[in-house]
C-alpha cells in the first residue's frame, strides 16, 4: 500500500495532487497534464512570479474565482503557494478528492 502523511492512500488522484503540490514546493518548474495544449511559448515575465495557476471558470465569480486549476502550472522551488497547497492534501478525510 502507498501512504501519504503515515495515511494508506487507495486513490490515484489523491497520490497525484500530492506528488504535484510536493515536486512543485521541492523543485519549482513547469507542470502540464498530458492533455494541455501550448499555442505559444510562456513568457519570461511569466516565468518571473513565484507560482502561475489559472482560475478554473465554469464556476468564476469576480473578482477572484473560487477554483483553481492546476493543469498547467509553473513555480519557482520553496513558494509560499505550494507549500499552503500541501496543508489541506495532508487531510485524507476531506471529499473533495
Amino acid at each position: 500500500m502507498w501512504q501519504i502523511f503515515g495515511e494508506t492512500v487507495e486513490n490515484t488522484a489523491h497520490k497525484s495532487d500530492v506528488w504535484r503540490a510536493d515536486i512543485m514546493f521541492k523543485y519549482g518548474g513547469i507542470y502540464a497534464d498530458t492533455d494541455a495544449i501550448f499555442v505559444r511559448a510562456l513568457t519570461d515575465e511569466l516565468r518571473a512570479y513565484d507560482a502561475v495557476v489559472s482560475y478554473d471558470w465554469p464556476d468564476w465569480d469576480p473578482p477572484f474565482p473560487d477554483i483553481l486549476n492546476l493543469g498547467v502550472t509553473v513555480a519557482k522551488p520553496g513558494t509560499r503557494f505550494w507549500e499552503l497547497c500541501l496543508v489541506p492534501l495532508s487531510d485524507l478525510s476531506l471529499k473533495c478528492f
